[in-house]
C-alpha cells in the first residue's frame, strides 16, 4: 500500500531471484481503502483489493497473473455489499481460490467468504459465516487453505470484547462446519494468523490491553481440541506464522522492528521449545542407497514427511561437490533417484558421500563405488 497523488493505491513488486534482485513496481488499483492480500500457486498470483466506491462504500475485488506476475488480468469485482466491504484476506492452492473479508451490510460487521473452483474465472456465491447480533460484531478475518480444508478464524466481539473464533470446511469450502471459540478471557484477542499441516493447526495472535503480546495456540487433531495458548513475547502487535518441514517461524512488528522465533519441531509435533536446532534423525526424514557398493548406477530413495525446498548432492571423500541430483521444492512423499558415476566425469573408486538437505535438516551417508 502507497500512494498516488495523495490517493491510496495497491502496488506489486517481484524478485525472480530468492529476492536478490526486484523488478518495478507494478499499480494494481489506484484508489485503494485498505491493505491488499497476496497468495500464489505455481505460475498463478492473486491478490484481493478493497477499492473506495464512494465516500460510505468500500468493495472487495480481485486481480489475477497466470504467468507469475508479468502480466495481470483486468479486475474482477467481488462483493456487492453497498456498505463496508473490507480488509479482504485471501489464498490460494491448485485452481482453488478462497477469499474472506469483514462486511457491514447488514449493519453489523460480519464475517463473509466467496470461492473459485477454476483459478478465478467464476465465483460461488457471497456467504456470510458468522452470526453477531446486537452490539457484538465479527471482525479480523483470515482465511487458510490445505487440500480440501479450508480454515477461518476471526475475532468476535462480545461485550465489547474479542476473542478468537473459528469455522473451517473439510470440503474445500463447499460447506463449513459450525462456529468455535478459541480464546477467553477479560482481554481482547484480535487478528489471527493460522496455518495447517495436514491435522496440524497453528494460529497466532495479538492480545490487547493488559497482558499485550504475541500468543500462539496449537491443534493436533484438526481443530476439534486446542492447546492452552503459549506467550511467545510481552509485546509486539499482529503476528504471522509458517512451516517449512518441521520448524515453525513466527514474526511480529514492535515499535519499529520485526521479531522473530521458531520451533525447530513444532510442526512434527513439539509445540514446547522456540529457539535452537534438532538433529536431522528426529525429523521423519528417510535416505538410502541401494546398491551401496556398486560400480555403474545406484539408486537413492528418501522420504519427505513434509513440503520444502530440498537438495539431494553427491561429495567425494574430500567433501567436493561431485554433481547435484535434486534441488527444488516438493511435496511430502516417497522419491527416488538415479546416480551413475559415469554422468559426473571419470571418477575413481572409494567412498562418496550423498547429502540429502530440507529446509534446516540434513541427512549424510556413504556410498562406495568400485569399478
Amino acid at each position: 500500500m502507497d500512494y498516488i497523488l495523495g490517493h491510496r493505491a495497491s502496488f506489486y513488486k517481484r524478485s525472480l531471484d530468492n529476492g536478490n534482485t526486484w523488478g518495478p513496481k507494478y499499480v494494481l488499483d489506484s484508489t485503494s481503502a485498505f491493505w491488499p492480500g497476496l497468495a500464489s500457486s505455481g505460475s498463478m498470483v492473486v491478490v484481493s483489493l478493497n477499492k473506495q466506491i464512494d465516500t460510505s462504500n468500500t468493495e472487495v475485488f480481485f486481480r489475477r497473473s497466470i504467468n507469475n506476475g508479468t502480466n495481470w488480468d483486468a479486475i474482477q469485482r467481488i462483493t456487492n455489499a453497498s456498505g463496508r466491504s473490507e480488509d479482504p484476506a485471501i489464498s490460494a492452492q491448485g485452481n482453488n481460490i478462497h477469499i474472506s473479508w469483514n462486511d457491514k451490510r447488514s449493519g453489523i460487521m460480519q464475517i463473509y467468504y466467496r470461492r473459485s473452483t477454476d483459478a478465478g474465472v467464476t465465483w460461488g456465491p457471497e456467504t456470510q459465516l458468522t452470526n453477531a447480533s446486537g452490539s457484538n460484531s465479527c471482525y479480523t478475518t483470515m482465511v487458510s487453505l490445505d487440500g480440501t480444508n479450508a480454515d477461518v478464524p476471526y475475532g468476535y466481539s462480545i461485550g465489547g470484547i474479542f476473542h478468537i473464533w473459528f469455522r473451517q470446511s473439510s470440503n474445500n469450502g463447499l460447506t463449513f462446519a459450525p462456529e468455535m471459540q478459541l480464546t477467553s478471557g477479560t482481554v481482547s484477542q484480535v487478528y489471527p494468523y493460522l496455518v495447517r499441516s495436514g491435522s496440524r493447526l497453528h494460529l497466532v495472535y495479538p492480545q490487547i490491553g493488559t497482558g499485550t503480546g504475541t500468543r500462539y495456540i496449537y491443534s493436533s487433531d484438526g481443530g476439534a481440541t486446542w492447546d492452552t495458548p503459549v506467550t511467545l513475547s510481552s509485546t509486539g502487535f499482529q503476528p504471522f506464522i509458517a512451516y517449512s518441514g518441521c520448524v515453525l517461524h513466527v514474526i511480529w512488528p514492535d515499535s519499529g522492528k520485526i521479531y522473530y522465533k521458531r520451533n525447530p519441531t513444532g510442526n512434527c509435533g513439539n509445540t514446547s521449545g522456540i529457539t535452537g536446532l534438532v538433529n536431522a534423525s528426529n525429523t521423519g526424514l528417510s535416505l538410502s542407497a541401494s546398491p551401496n557398493i556398486f560400480s555403474q548406477s545406484t539408486k537413492i530413495k528418501f522420504t519427505l514427511s513434509n513440503y520444502g525446498r530440498v537438495s539431494l548432492k553427491i561429495f567425494d571423500i574430500q567433501g567436493r561437490e561431485v554433481e547435484t541430483l535434486v534441488n527444488g521444492i516438493l511435496f511430502a512423499g516417497k522419491y527416488e533417484v538415479i546416480w551413475k558415476s559415469s554422468s559426473s566425469g571419470k571418477l575413481s573408486s572409494g567412498v562418496y558421500f550423498y547429502k540429502l538437505e530440507v529446509n534446516d535438516f540434513s541427512i549424510t551417508k556413504r556410498l562406495l563405488l568400485v569399478k
